[in-house]
C-alpha cells in the first residue's frame, strides 16, 4: 500500500522585536520540535522595511521555511504556531504591530482553506516582497491555487520592494544550535 500523500506546506516567518534573529531561531527549533513535523527547506534571512501598523516600526528579518506535517491537520498545526508565537513572547495588541515572531500559513500544496481562524492561500502574500522573495527560495516551484501562478512568478511580478538586504547565511538557525532540516 502507497503511504498518504503529504502536501508541502509554505510558512512565511518574521521578527522586529529585540533578537530577531533568536527569536527566528526559535520559531524554527519550535516547529521542527512538533509531532509528525519535517521541516525541509529553511530560506536566508531577508531584512524588510516594516509593511502597514504604526509609523516607527523597525525593520523585519524575514524567512520562509517549508515542512511537511505527518499527524497535524492544518488547524492544528495553526494552533501550534499560535502557542510557539505566544512562548516567544508575542503580543496582538495592534494590527500590523511590532512583533517578536510572526508565523503564517502561506500556501498547502494547492488546498484553498476558508475557516473562521485559517485562511489559505494566505490572502495578502502575492501583494509583499517580504513574503515573496524568502519564499520562492524555498518554493519557488509551489503554484498559488487561486492566481495558478508560482511563488517564483509572484516574486518576481512584485520585485524587491522595501528589501533592504539578504543576509546570504544559508544555516542561520543551525548557528544558533538549531539542526531541524532533515
Amino acid at each position: 500500500m502507497n503511504a498518504p500523500k503529504h502536501d508541502l506546506i509554505l510558512l512565511g516567518l518574521g521578527s522586529n522585536l529585540g533578537d530577531r534573529r533568536a527569536h527566528l531561531a526559535a520559531g524554527v527549533s519550535a516547529l521542527g520540535a512538533l509531532p509528525g513535523i519535517e521541516i525541509r527547506q529553511v530560506s536566508r534571512l531577508y531584512e524588510t522595511a516594516a509593511w502597514g501598523g504604526p509609523k516607527g516600526q523597525g525593520p523585519f528579518l524575514n524567512a520562509a521555511l517549508t515542512l511537511q506535517s505527518r499527524r497535524l491537520s492544518q488547524v492544528e498545526l495553526l494552533s501550534a504556531i499560535l502557542a510557539i508565537e505566544a512562548e516567544e513572547g508575542r503580543v496582538r495588541d495592534v494590527a500590523n504591530g511590532p512583533r517578536t515572531l510572526d508565523i503564517d500559513i502561506l500556501l498547502c500544496g494547492e488546498r484553498v482553506i476558508a475557516k473562521e481562524r485559517l485562511v489559505v492561500p494566505h490572502v495578502a502574500m502575492h501583494e509583499r516582497s517580504f513574503v515573496l522573495q524568502p519564499a520562492a527560495e524555498v518554493a519557488g516551484f509551489m503554484r498559488h491555487p487561486l492566481l495558478a501562478v508560482t511563488v517564483a512568478e509572484l516574486a518576481h511580478e512584485v520585485g524587491m520592494d522595501g528589501l533592504l538586504a539578504v543576509i546570504s547565511e544559508r544555516g542561520w538557525f543551525h548557528a544558533l544550535g538549531q539542526s531541524t532540516c532533515k
